[in-house]
């Protein structure tokens, strides 16, 4: 009890409960736990979102398609994130995306209708998602704030704020030929600019085509810095 309790205190939607509270929900819910290997399917695409599945240990790999094949992202999330979360209600509550073990993983599954129960019977919890899925209606407009000045870097900024997930660690994103962003169109500004994050370990780019993000949220402030000094100038 102790370890899968200390494992579940860290994931958003329990924020605020207390100790007892979160032990209680432990007790009284039949969560049902299960462990993956590295290259095991956890979920598909295209597969109904019917319990809410949370990482309490591990490393998942989510692989998506965006934009009609013209895009791919690949995002490692670790131990705290929930996945579906933002599909278990709606018009289409499927899956967008494949996930698989990236490091051996724990996941925690719970049925859809004890979630609503959870939510009804811990306000603070219905507050939680509430504000998960704010922030995902949000993100279209963060990332337009950084694309004001068309640069290639806030370019990238922008497809990692709209087609990544918050939560995740590292992204690669692969382009299709037709609708990669060519760097040899880059102004000798911007290719110092994309030199420069290279170098510091922020960005790689295989080819023109795919583009490797170690640390997202290193770069989107970095990006972000680099566009308020641009602006300045």
């Amino acid at each position: 009890m102790a370890s899968i309790y200390d494992a579940i205190a860290g994931f958003a939607i329990f924020n605020g409960l207390s100790s007892a509270q979160l032990k209680e929900f432990i007790g009284n819910m039949p969560l049902d736990l299960k462990t993956y290997m590295p290259g095991e399917k956890i979920v598909s695409a295209g597969e109904e979102v019917t319990f809410a599945k949370g990482i309490f240990m591990g490393e998942i790999l989510v692989d998506h398609i965006e934009l009609g094949g013209m895009i791919e992202v690949s995002e490692v999330w670790n131990a705290g994130c929930m996945i579906g979360m933002d599909r278990l209600f709606g018009i289409d509550p499927r899956y967008k995306y494949d996930v698989t073990a990236r490091t051996k993983c724990g996941v925690f599954q719970l049925p859809k209708r004890l979630f609503i129960e959870l939510l009804k019977s811990k306000e603070i919890c219905m507050i939680n998602y509430l504000n998960f899925l704010s922030l995902r209606a949000q993100r279209p407009y963060q990332a337009l704030s950084l694309v004001t000045d068309q640069s290639y870097l806030s370019k990238i900024g922008s497809a990692l704020l709209l087609l990544s997930d918050s939560r995740a660690e590292s992204v690669q994103i692969s382009f299709s030929m037709e609708n990669n962003i060519p760097l040899f169109n880059l102004s000798e500004d911007e290719k110092q600019h994309v030199d420069e994050f290279c170098e510091r370990g922020l960005l790689s780019v295989e080819k023109g085509k795919r583009v490797f993000v170690p640390c997202k949220k290193k770069f989107l402030v970095e990006v972000d810095n680099l566009c308020s000094q641009l602006v300045e100038q």
